[in-house]
């Protein structure tokens, strides 16, 4: 028994010797002035919008009461960059902004391309071809719009399924 009290001394002993030296915070200290390794703030390419040439968008009256305008292209604000590879759109006088359209039909036939967007014209939808390469094919593809809010090319999608009982998916244009 007197060799256990000997020995529960001696660690006793010790602990109160070295536990405050291991306690004493330096190591939460040291953390804290280590030296954080954070990477340097990305570089991303922000067009800049585009501005109108030649007095375009200026003094543009909008449509009489019943007018349709639904063959004309739309411009949207913010003119940027191009994303994915590029496209033609057919009738056309200058590029669209970022926005929305309404995917109908995705062609490899030209002639059925201009069919279905001469339909959906006819019955006063905004419709245009847009001309692409996917796997080594060349696609029409019919698109109705474009809108600027997502909920608006919404809307036109549910027009569409009701009056053409056309169903179509939201893209982003360009």
């Amino acid at each position: 028994m007197k060799q256990r009290l000997v020995g529960a001394a001696v660690l006793i002993a010790l602990a109160v010797i070295f536990l405050p030296v291991v306690l004493d915070g330096s190591g939460y200290h040291a953390r804290l002035e280590a030296p954080a390794e954070v990477p340097p703030e990305p570089a991303f390419h922000r067009p800049l919008p585009s501005r109108p040439q030649d007095g375009a968008g200026q003094g543009v009256s909008p449509p009489a009461r019943g007018e349709s305008r639904a063959g004309e292209v739309r411009p949207l604000p913010g003119q940027g960059g191009e994303a994915g590879p590029p496209q033609t759109r057919e009738g056309a006088a200058e590029p669209v902004a970022t926005g929305w359209v309404v995917q109908v039909g995705s062609f490899s036939h030209r002639d059925n391309a201009v069919a279905e967007r001469e339909r959906l014209r006819a019955a006063g939808f905004p419709a245009f071809l847009e001309r692409t390469e996917a796997e080594g094919r060349v696609l029409h593809r019919v698109k109705v719009g474009p809108e600027l809010d997502r909920r608006a090319a919404e809307r036109l999608k549910e027009r569409l399924e009701e009056t053409m009982e056309r169903s179509g998916i939201l893209v982003q244009h360009p």
